[in-house]
């Protein structure tokens, strides 16, 4: 899941600069980001090389789709909801994405105002420039989910419980999204973890 940068303009108007590459502003969009490249294929080559998928076998991949159904069937349920309220899907990395319609309600519902939210191999975001922007960190809970299977769901609420319950923050510091963040490896993460400790959920 990755926090929205809305809420966030009123503190820093200004707009951030990541990597030369993506300002940062509250002001320009919902959900804080601009971009300020000349092409689109300028974009994908910028990250495409900062996570790769793991190279399985048909009957490896096919054993974790099964094991990661649940909380991919939790996922379905809200693409067939976005299709039908105008939104749309596409199909990248092996996963079914979803944007815009109910999705982009249902995410700007949560606690933390998401961008991007993983369940299993079903990946929903605000729209395409959010999903092609945090795709390596929403893969990594791909590869999370493909772990844990059923039990993703329950054991990263309670990451984000035990976070709370020991003073941390309860998004930041939740293990999962550390752990997304690390092997990500975006630039805009770090930058992004900065910024969300100078405010408040």
């Amino acid at each position: 899941m990755i926090r929205s940068w809305s809420g966030l303009s009123e503190r820093n108007p200004e707009c951030f600069n990541v990597a030369g590459v993506i300002g940062l502003c509250g002001r320009e969009h919902q959900i804080g980001l601009r971009m300020s490249l000349p092409r689109e294929t300028d974009f994908k080559m910028s990250i495409s090389p900062v996570y790769r998928r793991p190279v399985r076998t048909r009957l490896v991949q096919n054993t974790l789709y099964g094991w990661s159904a649940p909380n991919t069937s939790l996922g379905l349920i809200v693409g067939a909801l976005t299709l039908i309220s105008g939104g749309r899907a596409q199909v990248r990395e092996g996963t079914l994405e979803f944007h815009g319609g109910f999705t982009r309600w249902l995410l700007e519902q949560t606690p933390i105002q998401a961008s991007a939210m993983t369940l299993g191999h079903v990946i929903l975001g605000l729209d395409g420039v959010v999903l092609d922007l945090y795709r390596p960190h929403e893969q990594v809970h791909v590869r999370q989910a493909e772990i844990w299977g059923p039990f993703f769901l329950p054991a990263y609420l309670s990451a984000s419980l035990w976070a709370w319950s020991t003073g941390r923050h309860i998004y930041l510091d939740n293990w999962f999204e550390r752990d997304a963040r690390t092997r990500s490896l975006l630039p805009w993460d770090t930058e992004f973890e900065l910024l969300s400790r100078r405010s408040e959920i």
